[in-house]
């Protein structure tokens, strides 16, 4: 037989939402499964008066929202709010309990990913392309799973690095999973460039042909018919709008 777990508090009507994982939370026990698995990126943020409030009024547990008000405002004190909850849920294990807080307490929220982002950044801007794409790619595979914020930005600039070395696919498919996480009207617009551009083969010569972006206009009005039917503007099949 499982282990049966019972639940703390009430289902809150209105939920709360995480920003740092763009999450909506409707029990405590979300909470916690949501600071479990964020605990090596969690910041001061999640020290939010309104969550506080949130969890007094809403999830009708003003005993926790008050022992929690104590550490509002305070310096270091972000593996304490946490191990509170925690603790008072009893979600976890003790061990699980424990590891968590040192997790939080021994961590620097997300500086040292926002650093590899920015040396990348050096890479790009010195026009070290490969370098950058290289440092871009090994941070996304370190990235913890939760993370959407940073991790939308690595993909664009990515697909900003491939289009750069017309590597048209690999862009395509950076911005594609960008737009999954954001669905970003402008992340969407620059996936069309790369779709529209990818090469291909002429009829008459065994050489690529050579690519230039799509407008800006022809974009909009991809975007346009996208968003009214669900579906791209069909081309005319004798000359792409890529060729010159």
């Amino acid at each position: 037989m499982k282990r049966v777990m019972i639940a703390t508090g009430k289902v809150a009507q209105t939920p709360y939402r995480i920003a740092k994982i763009e999450r909506n939370i409707y029990t405590i026990e979300e909470l916690c499964y949501s600071l479990v698995q964020s605990a090596k990126f969690l910041d001061a943020d999640i020290m939010d008066p309104e969550l506080v409030r949130w969890i007094g009024q809403d999830l009708a547990l003003p005993d926790l929202a008050q022992r929690l008000s104590t550490y509002l405002g305070k310096k270091r004190a972000l593996s304490d709010f946490v191990a509170c909850i925690l603790n008072y849920t009893g979600y976890v294990t003790q061990d699980r309990q424990i590891q968590t807080r040192q997790i939080v307490a021994s961590g620097q929220g997300m500086e040292p990913y926002e650093r590899r982002y920015a040396r990348a950044l050096v890479y790009a801007n010195g026009g070290q392309n490969y370098q950058a794409l290289q440092e871009l790619d090994a941070l996304l595979a370190d990235l913890p799973s939760p993370e959407r914020d940073l991790r939308t930005k690595v993909l664009v600039r990515m697909g900003d690095l491939y289009a750069d070395l017309f590597r048209y696919h690999q862009a395509a498919d950076s911005y594609r999973k960008a737009y999954a996480i954001t669905k970003n009207a402008e992340i969407y617009l620059k996936h069309l460039t790369p779709r529209a551009c990818r090469p291909r083969w002429s009829s008459k010569s065994a050489s690529l042909r050579r690519m230039r972006p799509m407008t800006g206009r022809r974009r909009r009005e991809e975007w346009n018919s996208f968003r009214t039917t669900g579906s791209l503007l069909r081309r005319p099949a004798t000359r792409s709008p890529c060729t010159r």
